[in-house]
């Protein structure tokens, strides 16, 4: 840890980044953000008393993970119920391999109609005919899903545009403002 290291150096730290990596509303309940801000300052306290130093940290997904939702559409639908989406792990799916799964899921038939059939699990890919374009786990999405669809995966926003890439002539299209229902 640095601020042991600092200390056996005989240093005093001015400011600390606590860096980030915070919770998001990954799955319909907003994490109490102040709680863990206060385990922070409180381990702070522990560790430095009185000579504290001023923390910064990185937000970044605590902050706007709401800023965006990825909609995707369904191009082809196996026998098996797999399917094939117009993005994947080499776009704004990227995280997907490295965290859960997306969790906040909805299907949207193209006349603007939710799906709300009986779910089932479907393995998802990308369109880049790449095997790892693949999502590492099924998603539970309905039975009534069919080929044309969007499949809209909500909080996406701190990471899935800075992480997208243009692999094999896929690639983000750029954001589209849509304003909430009055």
């Amino acid at each position: 840890m640095a601020w042991l290291r600092a200390r056996a150096a005989g240093v005093r730290l001015v400011r600390l980044n606590v860096g980030g990596g915070f919770a998001a509303n990954r799955t319909g309940h907003a994490p109490d953000l102040e709680a863990v801000f206060d385990r922070i300052g409180h381990a702070t306290r522990r560790a430095f008393g009185a000579d504290a130093p001023t923390l910064v940290c990185e937000p970044g997904r605590a902050m706007v993970a709401e800023a965006f939702s990825l909609v995707t559409r369904v191009k082809a639908i196996r026998d098996s119920g797999a399917l094939f989406v117009n993005d994947g792990l080499y776009g704004a799916l990227a995280e997907a391999r490295d965290m859960s799964g997306p969790v906040r899921v909805r299907v949207i038939a193209p006349d603007g109609r939710a799906r709300r059939g009986p779910t089932r699990p479907r393995v998802v890919f990308g369109p880049t005919c790449d095997s790892l374009d693949r999502l590492p786990e099924p998603l539970d999405l309905p039975g009534d899903l069919a080929e044309g669809d969007y499949v809209l995966f909500d909080g996406m926003g701190a990471y899935a545009g800075s992480l997208s890439t243009g692999f094999n002539g896929y690639g983000p299209e750029g954001p589209v403002m849509v304003a909430a229902p009055a």
